[in-house]
């Protein structure tokens, strides 16, 4: 059992209180009996200054239609300073939902807890790409972003903005040519961008994105996401995506990537679970990253292509198809790529790494000196592994991912680092069913608990829970209206490639 844990003291606000609901006014005064409506109070037509708090109640937030654009989006343009951050946050145990979508511009601006419901396969088709960041030291926290044709744009001029233990599922849509629309899609310019503790799954398109093709990619910290099942709401005869792919028409520079769980199912296709590369023509290369302690498992393994410095270790990887690539850029120096104390899951025999078996890369390369085989049967994993990571926000809120190697209908997890504290109440929700009934209610007393797993056919090795304390618990109530997933009506169809299997929604193929 691994147990991943983040701690990290959150800032208070002392500033102004101000509330907005979904029946407030234009002319209202923010206070809790005469609040802000969304638009007036987000729009920075009113007094909110850095330091100041805008509380959020609940209810669903039907945005109008922009009448410049006629997209039903709001411009966020609150301006908060480095050292007195503006917070928009929903109401602890309450639920905000944001039916349309937001342009996060302004600066300095934490958006902590909402709901970002898009309008994608509604009359309201318009504006539809939940999350749009470009404010600089914009920080997204604990956010659900959903039903939209993208999760997330996260663009350059958003310097060092941070997304932070969001959910993102059921994002983008399906064109004659392919899936589109990502769980983030980023470029970034000067500072560094940090990805951290998120939840990506299953939408059309990839789930974290970095491309360009006149823009740049460089300057990012990605740690602690849970990735899993990329592009596997597509249709049968598009392949599924990386579940994160770095690579553009531009070099990619200055990354950390580190501590995060990526699963894929699939087997057929060429892309990768994480792939590193680059569509620019030789002999142009990356710059440098480290790509460090990272559990890879399924699909095309570890992608390492044409980049300059490379620290590869830790990282523990299978893969049924290929499980590590590699490619030196012109001009690296040998001693400028470093790749070792890797653990590979493949039989002696198997040529997965580069086509050669973990002997005959050794020798070739000089890598892996130190890394470490694991054999079974099949060369699949065996057994259990489970990854805790405590939110630094909220206290009692955690991430759980689950791998059941064994098929088992339970698996116990011990929660002593998920933040929670003894006799605190917590519910656990799967992702894929977050806001349906918890699989597991109880009260914390420092001892394993047994979580029941789904094994559902997107992710039938894998699950992946969000802990929440008591003050959340009706943060979950589904709407009347809830728009609900249902991860059973899926086909499994087979691929191409001998054993290689597809997923695909039972609907009707839409075009864009």
């Amino acid at each position: 059992m691994a147990l991943m844990l983040v701690i990290c003291a959150a800032p208070i606000s002392t500033g102004a209180e101000f509330y907005v609901s979904p029946n407030g006014k234009q002319k209202g005064t923010g206070t809790k009996e005469d609040p802000f409506d969304i638009v007036t109070a987000l729009s920075g037509r009113k007094s909110v200054q850095p330091g100041d708090i805008v509380w959020l109640r609940g209810g669903i937030y039907t945005l109008p239609a922009d009448p410049r654009t006629e997209k039903f989006t709001i411009e966020c343009r609150l301006k908060g300073t480095p050292e007195k951050p503006i917070i928009v946050r929903q109401m602890p145990g309450e639920r905000a939902t944001i039916d349309g979508a937001l342009t996060l511009a302004g600066s300095d601006t934490w958006y902590w807890g909402i709901e970002v419901r898009g309008t994608r396969d509604t009359p309201r088709v318009e504006g539809n790409d939940c999350v749009t960041v470009v404010g600089p030291r914009t920080k997204m926290i604990n956010l659900i972003i959903h039903r939209g044709t993208m999760g997330s744009g996260f663009w350059s001029p958003a310097v060092d903005a941070e997304q932070y233990s969001n959910l993102f599922f059921d994002f983008g849509y399906s064109a004659e040519d392919r899936g589109h629309g990502h769980a983030c899609y980023t470029q970034n310019e000067t500072g560094t961008k940090r990805i951290l503790d998120n939840i990506m799954f299953a939408g059309h398109g990839w789930n974290q994105h970095n491309y360009t093709e006149q823009g740049q990619i460089t300057g990012y910290h990605i740690e602690g996401n849970i990735i899993f099942s990329a592009g596997m709401a597509s249709s049968p005869d598009d392949p599924p995506k990386d579940n994160l792919l770095i690579c553009g028409y531009q070099p990619a520079d200055r990354y950390t990537i580190a501590n995060n769980i990526a699963y894929h199912p699939h087997t057929g296709g060429w892309r990768y679970n994480v792939r590193l590369g680059t569509y620019m023509k030789r002999p142009e290369t990356n710059g440098a990253t480290m790509v460090k302690n990272n559990y890879l498992m399924g699909y095309n393994g570890l992608a390492l292509l044409r980049w300059l410095k490379i620290e590869a270790t830790g990282n523990e990887i299978w893969a049924p198809m290929t499980l590590l690539h590699l490619e030196k850029g012109e001009g690296t120096q040998d001693q400028d790529w470093i790749i070792d104390r890797n653990i590979y899951h493949l039989q002696p025999d198997e040529q997965k790494p580069n086509g050669k078996t973990l002997a005959e890369h050794r020798k070739i390369t000089g890598f892996d000196r130190n890394s470490k085989l694991v054999s079974t049967t099949d060369g699949r994993p065996t057994g259990t592994r489970v990854f805790v990571r405590a939110n630094r926000y909220e206290s009692g809120r955690a991430h759980v991912a689950v791998f059941n190697w064994d098929g088992n209908a339970s698996i116990e997890v011990d929660l002593k680092n998920s933040g929670l504290k003894r006799g605190q109440k917590f519910q656990i929700r799967n992702v894929l069913n977050l806001y349906n009934q918890p699989v597991v209610e109880s009260t914390y007393n420092e001892k394993p608990i047994a979580i029941p797993m789904m094994k559902s056919a997107i992710a039938p090795d894998f699950d992946a829970f969000l802990v929440i304390p008591e003050e959340s618990f009706t943060s979950f109530v589904a709407h009347a209206d809830e728009p609900q997933m249902d991860w059973t009506k899926l086909d499994w169809k087979n691929g191409s490639a001998g054993a290689g299997k597809g997923l695909h929604w039972m609907k009707e193929k839409k075009k864009n």
